[in-house]
């Protein structure tokens, strides 16, 4: 699992494109008329719309990377709402989130790759080259 990390109110938010997250996104498309952009081209836009739409775009890969983080036991986090971060982010944070909303899209459509574990142990494989195991 490789979640996008986003600084927020002083905490990390672990942003995270999964299955159900992307049905989630499908969802939230859904919910607008046919003849407008998507969920995701709207977030790119420098408009109050477009504003509206990273921020629920960034709600949904949060919670997602959330809920992924509680499955393996990690420390539970507070994911703000979708309405909290269009009332509380900085034009900075602004610019922030949408580059770690659209890095873990890129993420979650991207085949993971042996450079991309985290978890590799290097005094585990030093003792494997000692040892020979």
């Amino acid at each position: 699992m490789k979640t996008t990390e986003f600084r927020y109110s002083g905490k990390t938010l672990h942003l995270f494109l999964n299955g159900q997250a992307m049905f989630d996104l499908q969802a939230l498309d859904a919910e607008t008329p046919e003849d407008a952009p998507d969920i995701l081209d709207r977030a790119r836009e420098q408009t109050p719309a477009g504003f509206d739409a990273l921020c629920a775009v960034a709600h949904v890969l949060a919670q997602q990377g959330e809920n992924c983080r509680r499955y393996l036991k990690y420390a539970p986090n507070r994911v703000p709402g979708a309405e909290e971060l269009r009332l509380l982010l900085s034009p900075m944070q602004l610019v922030g989130l949408r580059t770690a909303v659209f890095q873990a899209i890129h993420n979650g459509y991207t085949a993971p790759t042996a450079d991309d574990d985290d978890d590799i142990d290097t005094g585990l494989l030093e003792l494997e080259k000692k040892t020979g195991a």
